[in-house]
């Protein structure tokens, strides 16, 4: 069976996210372009610690183009998101995040990829092919992680293995304004499938 080593971790991480308040307020302003049409698109946000947001890309998009075009300058009006916070106090942070707007109610499919995916021999409870679990990790000037926390409470046996996997991984390092490395919270992705039983490698 899938082996569950608890971490001991010191720090309260908390990811940047974009409220439900900022998300209504980026479609407004695409409003105001009169674009008919619908965007659903990944975005790739760097935040301050005081919340600015400092960079703003766009990974993939589906949809009106020219709408896909107006969110980061959109966005990166805007003041005082949410920013991330670490050992306390409030941190740099990276948020990716798929947002969808438009004049009709049509889903256009764009999904999250997970960042990692594992391979397991079975999953609990009504989970039957896969469990994505989210994870906050706080990447140090170097690229490394320094700290991994789940960030649900209801998945933390499946984040502590998650973990366990992200803690050798390497990331993008992040320079301030001054081209300093700085350390930042982001949050992961982390997939859990079942892998079929004639194919190798499955965990038991």
């Amino acid at each position: 069976m899938l082996s569950l080593i608890l971490l001991g971790l010191s720090s309260n991480l908390t990811a940047p996210t974009l409220s439900r308040d900022k998300i209504l307020e980026i479609g407004s302003g695409l409003a105001q372009l009169r674009i008919d049409g619908n965007v659903a698109a990944e975005l790739d946000l760097i935040l301050s610690p005081e919340g600015k947001p400092l960079r703003c890309k766009i990974l993939r998009s589906k949809g009106n183009s020219k709408m896909a075009e107006a969110i980061c300058p959109t966005l990166m009006q805007m003041k005082m998101l949410k920013p991330a916070e670490a050992d306390g106090g409030r941190a740099y942070g990276r948020l990716r995040y798929i947002f969808q707007a438009g004049t009709r109610r049509i889903d256009l499919g764009l999904k999250a990829n997970p960042d990692m995916e594992l391979f397991v021999a079975n999953l609990p409870g009504e989970n039957e092919n896969q469990l994505d679990v989210p994870v906050s990790v706080y990447i140090d000037g170097e690229g490394r992680v320094a700290d991994c926390q789940g960030a649900s409470a209801q998945s933390s046996p499946y984040a502590d293995v998650a973990c366990q996997q992200v803690r050798g991984q390497a990331f993008t390092r992040l320079y301030d304004k001054d081209s300093v490395p700085v350390s930042y919270v982001e949050e992961l992705l982390i997939r859990f499938s079942i892998q079929a039983p004639d194919a190798p490698n499955a965990e038991t």
